[in-house]
């Protein structure tokens, strides 16, 4: 089921398929609003939006390594990359870039992480978290 225009409901369900699904509007909204921002500024054909962790069960986040208190745990987190298709080519719009984005938008209500494999963490915590470990 569609939630936005390029996000599914299957793509935040939990990956060890206990049912666990919620989808957070104001989650969806800000990750959506991304994909529409870098797609209208490279002027893209299209824009892909890849979630790649939304919602975990308590069981599957330690399976993933999280921290007890993971923002997924509770429905509100989600590690994504975003790419752009541009005359044919599709290119990754870099971490830095994407968490900069979400850092303007909301410097003092977010959770903004980037993991090594480019990934970027976004949360909607109500209050500011930041992490690089893309270093």
């Amino acid at each position: 089921m569609s939630l936005t225009k390029n996000l599914s409901r299957h793509e935040f369900a939990c990956k060890c398929g206990c049912g666990f699904d919620a989808a957070d509007i104001e989650l969806l909204t800000l990750i959506q609003m991304a994909g529409d921002h870098f797609e209208n500024m490279y002027k893209a054909d299209k824009v892909y939006i890849n979630i790649t962790s939304g919602n975990r069960c308590a069981a599957h986040n330690i399976m993933e390594g999280g921290v007890p208190k993971s923002q997924h745990v509770f429905g509100i987190a989600a590690d994504h990359r975003i790419k752009v298709k541009i005359n044919g080519a599709v290119l990754t719009v870099s971490a830095k870039e994407l968490s900069d984005y979400y850092d303007r938008l909301r410097p003092t209500s977010l959770g903004i992480g980037i993991y090594p494999d480019g990934r970027v963490h976004l949360d909607v915590r109500g209050s500011p978290a930041r992490w690089d470990n893309g270093s």
